[in-house]
């Protein structure tokens, strides 16, 4: 399997918890002399949280796909046929994060408008996102390329 193609679509942990993480990393190394056991355990936990992403893997000659989970840079997830999804097309996304703020409540919402090259099922109700692009050019070309490798027909998918 050495033709795969391999997208990460993102962090695994959303970043307010990566950030959490970060504190806590911090703060393990300003007491590992204290506590070298407690310290090297928040410390790999906190590793572990920045090293898990998500992803998908394609295997156009074995024709399966498969989302995956790494850690580490060692992959996990199980592997399906790509038969069910014979279109592949651009889709509109947003996604949105909101931080609150501590006793004040006030919050801050980010908002990322992305073109999401997928996978469609035959009736369109299924979908596997492949790639996220902030700009429709760069995610145009990838649909083409995707489309010729993977033998799928381009549809226009209106919401």
């Amino acid at each position: 399997m050495n033709n795969l193609l391999t997208y990460k679509t993102g962090p695994f942990f959303p970043k307010s918890f990566q950030y959490l993480g970060l504190v806590g990393i911090i703060f393990s190394i300003a007491t590992f002399t204290e506590y070298p056991i407690r310290g090297l355990v928040i410390i790999l936990v906190g590793i572990l949280i920045f090293t898990t992403v998500s992803g998908i893997q394609l295997n156009p000659k074995d024709r399966l796909y498969r989302s995956y989970t790494s850690i580490l840079k060692l992959k996990f997830g199980q592997w399906y046929s790509i038969e069910k999804f014979p279109f592949i097309a651009i889709i509109r996304s947003r996604v949105s994060e909101t931080i609150y703020g501590g006793r004040s409540m006030l919050s801050t919402t980010s908002t990322v408008n992305y073109f999401d090259i997928c996978l469609l099922s035959s009736n369109h109700r299924d979908k596997i996102v492949i790639k996220k692009f902030e700009e429709l050019d760069k995610s145009t070309s990838e649909l083409y390329k995707l489309s010729e490798v993977l033998n799928v027909e381009i549809k226009k998918f209106d919401k």
